[in-house]
């Protein structure tokens, strides 16, 4: 991946990265010349920058609604089009819960929308969790160019939805208003 850094084109590499790539939208402040000051704080005991994080983006409330409408049975393709318009991607007709599921998962990659919620909620996270996550190993870490094998970064994990589909309720509130554990926690 290329990528602006302070002014010059570099090329992606991370000595920490466990999958080898790198979300090239939250590089936008470091794109600059001179950021220091503008855009990146001076101060190295405050690392910080001037992106603003989105909590909820209005591509997110437009999938929702699009995904309500497919669950319930009537046409998304309205909401669901006004994020792949906005994205510069061709309109898609009588869209599908498939069609839903990937425009959520490219859209709001790397953002907070918590994938796992998704997964969950669609019934999915069994599934997708059992299968291991890759990434690019390259031999010289450093550098960008150098070979790489794909391997398993993150290994496959359970996912019991017998109780996993539910959050364990904090003890203190269980001490303090009498409701029973979630089942299974």
């Amino acid at each position: 991946m290329t990528l602006l850094f302070f002014g010059e084109d570099r090329r992606y590499q991370s000595e920490n990265s466990l999958s080898g790539f790198q979300f090239n939208k939250y590089m936008y402040e470091f794109q600059f010349e001179n950021p220091i000051g503008t855009y990146l704080n001076s101060n190295g005991d405050d690392p910080s920058t001037v992106y603003n994080v989105p909590l909820m983006r209005y591509a997110e409330v437009l999938l929702m609604k699009a995904e309500a409408l497919i669950m319930d049975g009537n046409n998304g393709d309205a909401p669901l089009n006004m994020v792949r318009e906005r994205a510069g991607l061709p309109a898609i007709s009588n869209a599908t819960m498939a069609d839903l599921k990937h425009e959520r998962r490219v859209e709001l990659a790397g953002e907070f929308a918590n994938r796992h919620f998704d997964l969950v909620r669609w019934g999915d996270a069994a599934a997708t969790y059992a299968e291991p996550i890759y990434g690019r190993i390259y031999a010289d870490r450093s550098n960008p160019d150098s070979p790489y094998t794909s391997e398993i970064v993150w290994p496959a994990r359970n996912f019991d939805a017998s109780y996993m589909n539910v959050w364990p309720i904090p003890s203190t509130v269980i001490e303090s208003s009498g409701i029973p554990q979630n089942k299974g926690w």
